[in-house]
């Protein structure tokens, strides 16, 4: 069974070396009856595995008696099988006199027979107790032997003879060496020095096997490694020289090549350990990553593509993504990118349908579970459906755009993406949503969604896809209205979090602002000014609604109705007294400095200088009146008089000869004035002082102070 210890790493590779098991004949013959005792003890230095078997075999076939005799039945030889790499074997009797064999290699060449004589006939109720001694050595690495034993692994099946309840296996390590047990259930003890593992009375022994795997990781060859600013532990087993080798080679070339795929640094700083292993094998997989211990444990097999998978897995963990299928689809998908960028030949795209034995939908591709069988099912379909989904999406994404997807991936920051840098989140789902947003948005994938629906969601789940495509929709209608501007940072937040229906809401607000926007562009289109991007600011800053953004348009539309009134005033045909009371007045001037705060969004500032020009204009009249009384009526009658007659009398001649020469100078003014009377203040006509004298309408009377009037 499997120690309690042990858990399946998030990142492993599919095994191609299945579990070693040792066929085992029928031992027990009609006849025989065979108690069997072994012990197997591993040798904590060397690795050599010491087998001890004693044997108390018995014939218990009576003899028979017939016409003209005895007919008796008795046995010359005995027969079991030891590992093909058995050394130094031996069979005694219990006086330790030596009994002759000889050893035959098994058909398939996984074990051997050794053929036992007895030095005399076993007679029926005869015993005969026998020893058979030998050593384990296993075989070299990647040999077809399937034991292996050196200084730090020994890895041996172990197996009992007799008949049934018969039968005890022991095995004998010594204590501090790591140990796993699979197989058939051994109970574990422990006694001076060492841990015993015991199986006792097996009810079937030619069925019953188990396989011990010890480590001494003390005794690992360690051979430092430098690849840039990375450090690395080769650690193998002694005298595996060409894994070491292999193992430098493939780091030192294919480290920067996931370094430049990825975009992203070798994430560890302490000096990783790359260690030769059995252990993956033992549970089905090439190898395995162990972020926590920094440690990857690989086979003894010499896969480059096993081994930029395990490195991928450096950064395709569960500090990238949660679910399963994402890390190791990822991670292959890269693994097979190195391999075409380093000239090599990647394995083929599996060949894989959803109707397959073993197949789930993805997002339930968990730690597997079931009998050996439903688990090995289960995971040659996880590992070929997810590398053939990721496989997919980087090649339509392609290397580039996918360094952008695995920066957010890294960075936690939001796939929809503003002005400027994008948002960091406080916290967010490290799942399939998200890389669907990532691939998408960043991406620019149109087969991520498709790849999902048939490999990897469950109904429930593609519900969720539905809602997100309405929403989507409703983002991108916003987005072509409004123009240039970014998306508002809480739709983006909401469409990030999969809050659809809160998403909905805020571009639904969002339009609003959009629609007053276009309303106070055509309002204020005559003013030909442009609007500052307060509006703007506001409207992508918006974290909830979007009051700001529209109390902004209000400011604006304010202001710019307010400009387009003194506009207006300023363009208006004006009045003989108003033309009077804007003698001296610029209220040009101020609609300039209105139109001037109004472009640098003070739409205060404008406001009141606008409310100045409307000042100047609506007091214009009433001014012009006050100055024109001020002026004297007098020389209002004089202008009308020089209107209608052109004749001015005067008595005495120097006197007439000026006003002759101010009566021609108002006619030049009238030619170029909107009325005489006008040109007339214009110029400047400075009437006599004295008292005024007002005369019936339809008549002029000129005043006369300090003379007498002189008849003509």
């Amino acid at each position: 069974m499997k120690p309690s210890s042990w858990r399946l790493a998030a990142g492993c590779a599919v095994a191609t070396t299945s579990l070693f098991v040792l066929p085992v004949a029928a031992l027990a013959e009609e006849g025989l009856d065979v108690v069997n005792d072994t012990s197997y003890y591993v040798d904590g230095q060397t690795g050599v595995v010491r087998v001890a078997a004693t044997l108390r075999i018995e014939n218990t076939t009576p003899d028979e008696r017939v016409a003209g005799g005895v007919r008796y039945f008795y046995y010359t030889g005995y027969s079991l099988p030891v590992p093909s790499g058995a050394m130094n074997v031996s069979v005694t009797t219990a006086a330790g006199d030596p009994l002759a064999f000889t050893t035959e290699l098994s058909e398939d060449s996984s074990f051997s027979w050794i053929e036992i004589e007895f030095a005399q006939d076993l007679r029926f109720g005869k015993v005969l107790d026998l020893s058979v001694n030998f050593d384990m050595v296993g075989g070299a690495p990647r040999s077809d032997d399937f034991a292996r034993i050196n200084g730090a692994v020994s890895s041996f099946p172990v197996f009992g003879y007799g008949d049934p309840g018969k039968a005890t296996v022991r095995v004998v390590i010594p204590v501090g060496l790591e140990t796993e047990l699979l197989g058939d259930e051994m109970v574990a003890s422990t006694a001076p020095g060492v841990d015993v593992y015991t199986a006792e009375a097996i009810e079937n022994p030619d069925d019953w096997y188990a396989f011990i795997t010890t480590r001494n990781d003390a005794n690992l060859v360690v051979t430092d490694l430098q690849v840039g600013d990375a450090s690395f532990e080769i650690r193998s087993w002694p005298g595996d020289d060409q894994w070491t080798q292999f193992m430098s080679s493939i780091v030192t070339s294919g480290l920067p090549t996931l370094e430049e795929l990825t975009g992203q640094p070798w994430p560890h700083s302490n000096a990783f350990q790359l260690t030769e292993s059995l252990s993956p094998y033992l549970y089905g997989y090439a190898g395995w990553y162990d972020g926590a211990a920094e440690q990857i444990e690989v086979g003894e097999e010499l896969d480059d593509e096993v081994m930029l998978h395990e490195l991928s897995h450096a950064w395709f963990n569960s500090d990238a993504f949660t679910e399963r299928w994402l890390n190791e689809g990822l991670a292959d998908a890269f693994a097979v990118a190195a391999m075409k960028k380093l000239g090599k030949t990647p394995s083929e795209e599996p060949d894989v349908s959803v109707g397959d034995p073993g197949a789930v939908r993805l997002a339930d591709w968990g730690e597997p579970f079931g009998t050996d069988e439903e688990i090995e099912e289960l995971e040659d379909f996880g590992y070929a459906a997810s590398r053939l989904v990721m496989t997919r999406i980087f090649k339509e994404v392609g290397e580039e755009k996918m360094r952008l997807v695995l920066d957010a991936a890294f960075d936690g920051t939001i796939p929809y993406v503003g002005e400027g840098e994008p948002e960091s989140l406080d916290e967010f789902a490290h799942n399939w949503r998200r890389f669907l947003d990532l691939t998408e948005e960043l991406g620019g994938s149109t087969v991520t969604e498709s790849l999902l629906r048939e490999w990897v969601l469950r109904d429930d789940q593609l519900v969720l896809l539905d809602e997100r495509n309405e929403a989507r929709t409703a983002y991108d209608a916003l987005e072509i209205a409004d123009g240039e501007w970014a998306m508002p940072a809480g739709i983006r937040r909401s469409m990030t979090s999969w809050n659809f229906t809160t998403a909905t809401d805020r571009m639904e607000d969002a339009q609003v602002v959009v629609d007053a926007y276009a309303d106070l562009e055509t309002v204020i289109a005559p003013l030909d000014v442009e609007i500052t991007d307060e509006v703007e600011m506001a409207y992508e800053a918006a974290t909830n609604n979007q009051d700001e953004a529209l109390a902004v348009i209000e400011e604006f539309k304010v202001a710019g109705e307010k400009l387009l009134a003194s506009e207006a005033e300023i363009a208006a045909e004006r009045g003989f007294f108003e033309k009077i009371g804007l003698r001296g007045e610029t209220p040009q001037v101020d609609q300039d400095a209105a139109l001037a705060k109004f472009s640098k969004g003070d739409t205060a500032g404008a406001i009141a200088s606008a409310e100045r020009v409307n000042e100047v204009f609506a007091d214009a009249e009433s001014l012009g009146k006050r100055r024109a009384m001020t002026v004297g009526g007098g020389a209002l009658g004089a202008l009308v008089l020089i209107t209608l007659t052109g004749v001015v009398f005067r008595r005495r001649r120097k006197r007439r000869n000026a006003r002759i020469e101010a009566a021609a100078h108002a006619d030049l003014l009238a030619e170029s004035a909107s009325d005489p009377a006008e040109a007339l203040v214009l110029a400047g006509f400075a009437p006599p002082t004295g008292p005024q004298f007002v005369a019936p309408s339809d008549q002029v009377a000129w005043p006369a102070p300090n003379d007498s009037p002189e008849q003509p």
